[in-house]
């Protein structure tokens, strides 16, 4: 018995450590859970569904050609928060390798709440606007789908600006 007694600390530390290193992660995990008001897009009449648990669509019914925006949660432990977080690479750094690939992306950095991120614009096989926002291993991805850059790029801010507070969390 007295050799359990002296092993407590121990357990308890580890059992500390390893809860500081825990995700927390987004507040919602289920986006069937979000309330959408597809009335936050006025540049159509859109209509938006919650197709998964990890996916909102939101579609364009009467856009002249196919306007849409796609938000998905998943995963993304692969180093890429950590290495922004520790300044290790910067948004200049993911700027470059955008423009790299496809020259007319623009890129920069966004927040929300404590999670950190970029949003890019491009015009090239696709025209559109992609938000990517980080949170201890969480990714919310929101793709906005339009005619023109700019329109995407409007939608995509509407649609975050609306539902990211709510998946993210505050604080």
């Amino acid at each position: 018995m007295m050799r359990f007694a002296a092993l407590t600390p121990i357990l308890i530390c580890t059992a500390l450590l390893a809860s500081l290193a825990q995700a927390e992660g987004f507040a919602v995990d289920d986006l069937r859970t979000v309330p959408v008001d597809a009335s936050i897009l006025t540049n159509g009449t859109f209509v938006a569904e919650a197709t998964a648990p990890n996916r909102i669509t939101f579609a364009c019914l009467d856009c002249g050609t196919f306007a849409g925006i796609d938000v998905r949660i998943g995963r993304q432990d692969d180093g890429t928060e950590e290495r922004m977080r520790a300044g290790l690479t910067t948004i200049d750094d993911i700027r470059a390798m955008c423009q790299a690939n496809d020259p007319s992306c623009q890129l920069d950095g966004i927040t929300s709440g404590r999670a950190i991120g970029w949003i890019t614009t491009y015009d090239g096989s696709v025209t559109g606007s992609t938000a990517l926002l980080f949170l201890d291993g969480d990714l919310l991805t929101i793709r906005s789908i339009a005619d023109d850059v700019a329109t995407a790029r409007a939608n995509g801010d509407a649609v975050r600006a609306a539902l990211a507070p709510a998946i993210i969390g505050a604080n």
